[in-house]
């Protein structure tokens, strides 16, 4: 799969959702007319986000040990930093990071990383 290829090429397994789940589960809580995260973000309703914790919870189930929230409407369902007893990462707030470091390094907030218990 596409997705996987640069975190193989780094050496590590991507676990990534199959094509039913991608369908069934992970484009429903995005682009469901009435409950998905695109037609009602602020809050996120509850079937939408309990859709994206079932695909979390398969992943886990898979054997993935990090969650890459890698669509830029997840970080808006899920905004724990640990879920499930896995770590989360936003890549939006990756990038939003390396933009301030690289434009003004001094606002640069230190990152917290909490445990993954």
């Amino acid at each position: 799969m596409r997705i996987a290829q640069p975190l193989q090429a780094a050496g590590y397994k991507a676990v990534v959702p199959t094509p039913r789940m991608q369908e069934e589960i992970v484009h429903t809580s995005i682009y469901h007319p009435e409950v998905g995260i695109k037609a009602q973000s602020s809050p996120i309703t509850g079937p939408a986000r309990q859709w994206v914790e079932e695909t979390i919870q398969a992943l886990k189930r898979e054997g993935a040990e990090v969650i890459i929230l890698g669509c830029t409407e997840f970080p808006l369902a899920i905004t724990e930093p640990v879920l499930f007893g896995i770590p989360i990462i936003d890549p939006t707030t990756i990038l939003a990071r390396a933009l301030i470091r690289e434009v003004a390094p001094g606002k640069l907030k230190p990152l917290v990383i909490p445990e993954a218990g």
